[in-house]
């Protein structure tokens, strides 16, 4: 999908936000948009969005749920889940 023209994302952070509105992890973000980034691009887009409060990281817990988390290790990011959130869904409408 095609970022508007008047967006503030780049059209990476556009993708990855779309992906995300569903949870997903590192893996799939790479298999769905890595194709043409590579792996270390979408984890740094990735860091960025969590940064500015676009997305969400959530942890498998012991007992198999998965939960936000409000703290995430920027180097094992494939540890975690991700869902955009209501600051994220604002920009994509």
């Amino acid at each position: 999908m095609e970022k508007p023209k008047d967006s503030t994302l780049d059209q990476i952070e556009w993708d990855i936000l779309n992906k995300l509105i569903f949870r997903e992890n590192l893996a799939s973000l790479v298999e769905e948009v890595g194709h043409r980034e590579g792996k270390y691009v979408v984890a740094d887009v990735l860091k960025g969005l969590l940064v500015k409060g676009l997305v969400q990281p959530m942890v498998k817990g012991d007992d198999g749920v998965i939960r936000a988390s409000y703290a995430f290790d920027s180097d094992n990011l494939e540890e975690y889940y991700f869902i955009v959130t209501g600051k994220g869904l604002d920009l994509l409408n």
